[in-house]
Order: C-alpha cells, then structure tokens, then sequence
C-alpha cells in the first residue's frame, strides 16, 4: 500500500517541482534567485520516486533491523561526498551539479537497502508479495497517514516562511538565518533518533496490549532527549562565538549567529521534547491531536508573535526565533500533559482492534529463521517471550516462529510494515 500511495504521489510533486520558477516569482522572489531554483530542481527530480526507501527504512525499523539503514547512510554521503567534487570542482557544473548529486545519493541509498533486502530474504518473510489486498484498506492507511504528514510539513513549512521573511530584511540576515537552520539540522538529528525509536516501541508495545511497557517507553525516550538535548546545550553555548565561522567568515553574520544561538540552546531542548512526544503520538495513532497542534501552535502563536518581533519590534531574525521558542514551550507543555494524562488501556484496544482488522484483510506470512538471525547478527534478543495476555493472544499461528515459541516482544511485533509499525512506520514516512 505505502509504496502504490508514495508513487502516486509523487505526480503532484512533480507538478510543483516543475514550475518552482514561476511559484517563486509569484512569490516575489528575485528573478536570479528564481532561475537558479529552477535549475536544481529539474535536476533532482529523478530522486523523487526514491521516497518509497521510506517504507523500506519503517519496515525494517518495525521490524527491529536498524544496521542496514545507516551502513547504506554512510556509503551514500561517502559517494555523495566523491560526486559532488566530481561535479561541481572537475566537471564545474554547478547548481546542477550539486542537485545530480544530491540525486545520486538517494538513488543510490534506495538501491544499496533494495539489494540488502534481497541478500538476506528479508522480503520472502516480511511481505506478502504483490496482491490485490495491496489495493484494499487505503482509506485507514490515509487516515493516519495525512495527519502524519500535516504534523511534519507543520514544522517543516515554518522554518522555511521564516527564510522568506528573513531575505526580506537583506543578505546579512538571510545569511545567517540558513546557517542557523543548517546548526539547527545537525542538532535535529540527535532528538529525531530517539523519535523513531519513541514511535516504533511504542506503538509496538501497545500492539502486543503491553499498556505498561508503551508508558515507560515514554518516559525513558523523554529523559534520554532531554539530556541529550541539555549536552548539545552545554556544547552550543560554550562555541557559539565560532561556530557562524564553519559556514562563513563574514563578522557581521557570524555575529548575528552568535547571538541567536544563546536563544537558540534553550530553543533545541524543548524542540527536543517536542519532536519525541511528537513519536510517542505516532506510535500511539495519535496523529491529529499533533497535527492539529503543530497548526495552531506555529501558525497561530509561534509565526504571528515571531513576525511581530521581527518587524515591529525592529529585533529582526532575533526576534522570529523569539516566537518559535515561544511555540516550542507551549507545544512541550501540551504533549507532555497529554501523554501523561492519556488513557493509556483505551488506547492499547483501539490499536489492537486496528490491528486485528488489518489482519483480515491479508494473513502475514510466516516469519522464518533468517529474520532472526538478523536480529541476532545486530544485537536483538529473539529469547524474550511474550506475555499469553500480549500480541500472541490474538496473532494467528503463523506468526509464531520456527521454534514453536512466540515472537520477543521487543523483537518482531509486526513483521509486515501495515500491522503495528504502521502507527510509527509507513504513516509517517508518507
């Protein structure tokens, strides 16, 4: 289902990608500026039918195989790294050349995971093939899988409105502000990690009807991206004065960046919080409650009170980011209320009943002994056994493995990406 719906949705954003110029220009955008965007973006387009690598990462996440998504990570950027000096230094093409190799990396991330996959069967015993139940059950799949999306691009489109408005202010400012999304992605990283682990625990957890394990799963990812955040904090704080100077040697914008990273340290711990409570919600199918969150919270307060600093206030980008800090600490406040505050058993039987009508529609094959000897190879343990009140109360037979014992609960819950992941897995990655 997730590959069908992610192809097909790639027609519109071909539609959009192809006219970016235009777009741009009615947007009031410098021509130049414009005819440059253009010509990155018809380069990369034949990466775009490359997001379905997004439904191999969830399910094999899902599925608790996390090794082959960084080994292919690391091999795409060392490629990524060769042809963008092959293209841009030797061949000096330029903007093209950056955006083809953009294109190769992830052309060539999805084929390494594609042929991972196939060395190691893990397609025989994690998918069904090709049926016509891959044509069935699309509107439970969009009915997590919009409000996913909306969650993400909520956040998403913020950061980029905010460059807008900062290349209304000048160069200096619009200069600084993309050395800060830059900073502000590395740090990203580190929370968003913990995130889709929050996301597939959790939702693997209330799978198996194991409501006790999903709210400690919670609490644990919590504590662990707020220290992790409070390290990044100590690091930031303590080179803010150098760190404008990796990107630039520009005084007047590494000034700037010096500035609103002070700001910026007590921004990323609470965004933090925020982005896993927003995978413990995932996982948990809470998915419009944060959607709908994201909506107000950034469009509503964060934007609306950042652009009033911004221009009013005369505090220029300083005062954008003032208002996302703002939004970050009334989001953090809401989603750990409402997770805290969460009637946790309720929501443990609305997602086996979920579950269970996803089962009906296509019987899961038989996991056999090369998943777990995966598993094994990348440090699972297939010996935990699963609570008779847990999945294997309701899980048909072949979902058992070889040896006759039911499968770890921490192991493989679901071993198609449409069962319990599809709460962490398939309805994000859309």
């Amino acid at each position: 289902i997730s590959i069908l719906i992610l192809l097909l949705f790639c027609l519109p954003c071909w539609a959009i990608l192809i006219n970016a110029e235009s777009i741009l220009l009615t947007l009031k955008q410098e021509q130049e500026v414009a005819r440059i965007a253009q010509l990155y973006v018809m380069a990369f387009l034949p990466a775009v039918p490359v997001s379905i690598t997004t439904c191999f990462y969830k399910n094999n996440t899902t599925v608790g195989i996390i090794l082959p998504q960084m080994y292919t990570a690391v091999a795409a950027n060392v490629l990524n790294l060769a042809t963008n000096y092959i293209l841009l230094h030797s061949m000096k093409l330029g903007v093209m050349g950056s955006a083809a190799a953009n294109s190769i990396s992830q052309i060539s991330i999805c084929l390494l995971l594609f042929a991972y996959i196939r060395w190691k069967k893990l397609h025989v015993d994690t998918w069904g093939g090709w049926s016509t139940a891959a044509l069935q059950e699309w509107g439970s799949y969009m009915k997590l899988a919009i409000p996913s999306t909306l969650m993400l691009c909520f956040e998403w489109w913020v950061y980029e409105i905010g460059g807008f408005l900062a290349g209304m202010l000048g160069e200096v400012d619009l200069a600084a502000q993309h050395v800060l999304l830059e900073v502000g992605a590395i740090t990203y990283m580190f929370p968003l990690g913990v995130h889709a682990a929050a996301c597939v625990r959790v939702g693997n957890a209330l799978g198996a009807g194991d409501t006790n394990r999903a709210l400690i799963t919670s609490k644990v990812t919590l504590m662990i991206s707020g220290v992790l955040a409070v390290l990044q904090g100590i690091v930031m704080g303590s080179s803010k004065s150098v760190v404008g100077y990796i990107f630039t040697s520009d005084e007047s914008i590494v000034k700037i960046v010096s500035e609103i990273l002070t700001l910026y340290v007590f921004l990323q711990f609470f965004d933090a919080l925020v982005c896993v409570c927003s995978g413990i919600l995932l996982g948990a199918g809470k998915q419009k409650i944060a959607a709908l969150s994201n909506l107000i919270c950034y469009y509503c307060i964060g934007l609306p009170v950042g652009i009033s600093l911004m221009f009013l206030a005369e505090l220029r980008i300083l005062g954008l980011w003032l208002g996302l800090l703002i939004c970050v600490i009334i989001q953090t406040c809401f989603f750990t209320t409402l997770i805290f505050k969460l009637n946790w058993k309720k929501v443990t039987e609305k997602v086996r009943h979920i579950k269970s009508n996803l089962l009906c529609v296509q019987k899961a094959p038989s996991i056999r002994q090369s998943v777990f000897d995966t598993l094994v190879s990348e440090g699972q343990n297939n010996d935990e056994q699963t609570p008779d009140t847990g999945a294997s109360a309701s899980i048909p037979e072949p979902w058992d493995d070889i040896t006759g014992n039911k499968v770890s609960a921490t192991g493989i819950q679901a071993s198609r990406v449409s069962q319990t992941g599809v709460f962490g897995g398939t309805a994000e990655g859309l």
